[in-house]
């Protein structure tokens, strides 16, 4: 894991981006040993034709000029793609931290090396990625379009209709 590569390093749930770098050097390359080889991490797809690591962080590189941001911040900064990759990152490393102990025992867990899991060792369970379906709707009346509002949304803010699919529910009944 210490060959160049890219980092989406994590530090108080935002992500580390870099700055003053062409457009597509958004995330820091180097080696695990130049982030200070950060513990617990997940390879999370590819970058630029190279791998691509994401791990949480107990301090951001100092020498690297870069910024915090959320991860939806990412989307107007990078685009599609690099939006996406962050978004993976994040919910896995969610997923590897709220996954530690198991939820039957509480033992340690340990990562299968084999698949993304986490394994307890004295009961068996094995902890997924959670996948959290959903729809997306747009309902279209010749030019006219049905918008919801949210009472969370700031003034003036609408959205097409929108829902995650509960368990038990089909996608029509989303």
């Amino acid at each position: 894991m210490n060959e160049m590569s890219y980092w989406l390093l994590r530090y108080e749930n935002q992500i580390f981006a870099t700055t003053g770098k062409a457009a597509g050097e958004i995330f820091p390359c180097g080696r695990a040993s130049d982030f200070g080889s950060p513990k617990n991490v997940l390879l999370v797809g590819r970058w630029h034709e190279l791998p691509c690591y994401a791990a949480d962080v107990d301090r951001i590189p100092e020498y690297i000029p870069g910024e915090l941001m959320p991860v939806r911040g990412l989307y107007g900064l990078a685009g599609d793609e690099a939006f996406a990759l962050a978004g993976r990152a994040t919910q896995l490393l969610d997923w590897q931290k709220n996954h530690r102990y198991c939820g039957r025992c509480s033992t340690p867990t340990t990562m299968k090396t084999t698949e993304f899991s986490m394994s307890c060792p004295s009961c068996g369970l094995l902890a997924y990625p959670r996948i959290s379906p959903a729809v997306m709707v747009l309902i279209e009346r010749g030019d006219e379009l049905l918008l919801a509002r949210s009472p969370h949304f700031k003034p003036g803010i609408f959205s097409a209709l929108a829902g995650f699919v509960e368990a038990g529910d089909t996608l029509e009944q989303c």
